[in-house]
């Protein structure tokens, strides 16, 4: 309901016309279509986009079926991983959204590297996890 109220008190604000209520709301415009493409779509392609990104970056080889199905398992033991995957691409991808400087872009996607190269290294942890039947 909440965005619902937002959406349609945004477009009141912008006298009704679509191309000032776009142009005002862009950022948050922006952000949710981010949060709907990594947290509730069924199309992970963004999210395992970024997973590949991070392990080409790390050095690590990216296994893809691994990571499909990784997504779509049920288990808690991987869900854990996947929800801070889930955490790191909406991060990485909100940065260029959020922040115009160049400076505080780097160093923001720096902080998200760095913790994604624990996460690439926990790759063996999911294929241990496939081996034994976890899912």
């Amino acid at each position: 309901m909440g965005y619902m109220h937002w959406t349609l008190e945004s477009l009141r604000h912008a006298e009704y016309n679509i191309s000032r209520f776009a142009l005002l709301n862009h950022k948050q415009l922006s952000l949710k279509a981010l949060d709907q493409s990594v947290f509730a779509s069924n199309d992970k392609e963004l999210l395992l986009d970024f997973i590949e990104l991070q392990h080409q970056y790390h050095g690590f080889l990216f296994d893809e079926r691994l990571y499909k199905w990784a997504i779509n398992s049920k288990s808690c033991q991987q869900t854990k991983k996947i929800e801070k995957w889930k955490k790191y691409c909406y991060e990485y991808h909100a940065v260029s959204i959020l922040y115009e400087d160049p400076g505080e872009q780097i160093h923001r996607l720096n902080r998200i590297v760095f913790f994604t190269q624990e996460l690439c290294k926990s790759t063996n942890d999911l294929r241990e996890i496939r081996a034994m039947g976890i899912a």
